[in-house]
């Protein structure tokens, strides 16, 4: 009570038991938790599954990324479960818009941080999680120290400000007025907003050196200019990722060019047409579409270009559970011919929309079924972040014909990664190549007895894990060779 006699309280914000100790609050409490966190699971599966990305996050950087994430999310839902049962949040506006920036961010910042978030390269940041310094556990902490700031400025806030005025008394005399409250004005608020939209910026401009996910300690080349000499046979590394005599896969074409004249899939005409404007298709490629063939695939420089064609087309008719149930279908939102590996796709007498998953062209058994699908979750493209379980441009869908051609003949799984990783070659032979030149001078490996696991995985082919080899070659003076540009993801 103050000397005039007026009735006051003081508004805090209360402790969490307080908050925790009324049942609404608490259910409250409990489901934003809850969804919050489920957002930023949900963030770290997609676009590849649960085993594919986990499997690449180190124990060292999972633990406290899953802690951070677990206090970004206890604290947003304490400070709104408690505008919504004591009173409206001070600094409105400005209050509600830092919270939602420091909640983004935690989201933003959950995944792996050599093969995450598609996401952060349409905001401009290249190279996912790997561009920041400590792979976006840093943002993780901004997001918590941004909703701690929160906590801290209310105490402030109600220590400082005149007392709230209880109800009017109907026993007080007249005439007594109350001061109003003290506007502050939400400096901090907008400092502490621009100091997280800059750090999420201008971390990922950082030199490479600086970067947990982008130094490796055996790299020993020198810097620009290569002044140290070292002995690189680019010649020879050439040779070996994408060979004269080319790379035979364990199967033929079969029947598979026939059957995709009979669908629609391709359009003679419009694919000759095609390579018209180029180099027209070979006696033996005509032969390949119209009549089938006994040939072993046999994938070298001229034909790399038809084989993609004829594989996409493949992988996108061929019915498989992929399509129907996979990441495809659930990114799609209603609309399967969004994606590059659809849309793309214009050589057919029918829309991809009507192709897509249409024929039974390879039947596979349950167990050939389970290989590719294992196999599919292993392999990237340096084209984006995607495995080939997410097939959404030609190269994937490509890749996802052929792994269930292979299947189809019982291929094992050790080879179909080693086809996978010399297909990839013809497809991607600059990005193959500095791989290839990378793992020598890293690891005194040569490209023909690099694990073709580690070749088409997300550590090194990965457009973030390509992003990291490329700009370590590149401060290294290594680049000024290559093997060729490859493929686009167009026709």
């Amino acid at each position: 009570m103050t000397s005039n006699g007026v009735q006051i309280r003081k508004a805090r914000i209360p402790a969490m038991g307080e908050v925790l100790s009324e049942g609404w609050s608490r259910l409250l409490f409990i489901s934003l938790t809850l969804n919050i966190l489920l957002v930023e699971v949900l963030f770290l599966l997609l676009p590849a599954s649960s085993k594919t990305v986990l499997a690449g996050i180190p124990g060292y950087y999972l633990i406290p990324m899953l802690l951070l994430s677990i206090i970004g999310a206890l604290a947003p839902a304490y400070l709104i479960t408690w505008v919504f049962g004591a009173r409206p949040f001070p600094f409105a506006v400005m209050s509600w818009l830092l919270l939602g920036l420091a909640v983004a961010l935690n989201v933003i910042s959950t995944g792996c941080p050599t093969c995450s978030s598609p996401l952060l390269e349409q905001l401009g940041i290249r190279g996912g999680l790997a561009a920041y310094p400590l792979g976006g556990l840093e943002l993780k902490l901004i997001s918590v120290l941004g909703v701690v700031y929160l906590l801290w400025s209310q105490r402030t806030k109600d220590r400082e400000d005149p007392p709230y005025p209880s109800p009017p008394d109907p026993d007080q005399p007249p005439g007594e007025v109350i001061a109003p409250r003290r506007k502050r004005k939400p400096v901090g608020h907008v400092l502490w907003g621009v100091s997280i939209i800059v750090a999420f910026f201008s971390m990922p401009l950082v030199p490479a050196e600086m970067k947990l996910f982008t130094r490796n300690e055996s790299v020993t080349v020198a810097g620009s200019g290569n002044p140290q000499g070292v002995a690189v046979d680019f010649a020879r590394i050439i040779e070996q990722i994408s060979p004269q005599g080319g790379y035979a896969l364990p199967v033929t074409y079969g029947e598979i060019g026939p059957q995709l004249l009979e669908t629609g899939t391709i359009d003679l005409e419009l694919m000759g047409q095609l390579y018209a404007a180029s180099e027209p298709l070979t006696n033996l490629q005509l032969e390949i579409l119209t009549q089938g063939s006994d040939e072993q695939i046999v994938i070298d420089r001229e034909n790399a270009r038809f084989l993609l064609h004829f594989f996409w087309a493949l992988g996108l008719t061929n019915q498989n559970a992929i399509l129907d149930e996979g990441p495809m279908q659930i990114h799609s939102g209603g609309d399967i011919g969004r994606f590059a590996s659809t849309g793309g796709w214009t050589l057919g007498q029918k829309p991809a929309t009507e192709l897509y998953s249409s024929a039974p062209l390879i039947p596979l058994t349950k167990d050939q079924q389970d290989l590719v699908e294992k196999v599919a979750q292993q392999i990237y493209r340096p084209c984006c972040n995607n495995a080939t379980i997410f097939p959404d441009c030609n190269h994937g869908m490509a890749m996802l014909g052929m792994l269930q051609l292979l299947a189809s003949v019982d291929a094992d799984e050790e080879a179909l990664l080693k086809a996978a990783k010399y297909v990839n070659a013809f497809w991607f032979p600059q990005q193959t190549f500095e791989v290839g030149l990378f793992a020598n001078l890293t690891q005194g490996l040569e490209f023909e007895t690099l694990d073709p696991a580690l070749a088409v995985g997300p550590e090194l082919f990965s457009a973030s894990g390509f992003n990291n080899v490329h700009s370590l070659l590149g401060a290294a003076g290594l680049l000024d060779q290559g093997a060729g540009s490859g493929s686009s993801c167009g026709v």
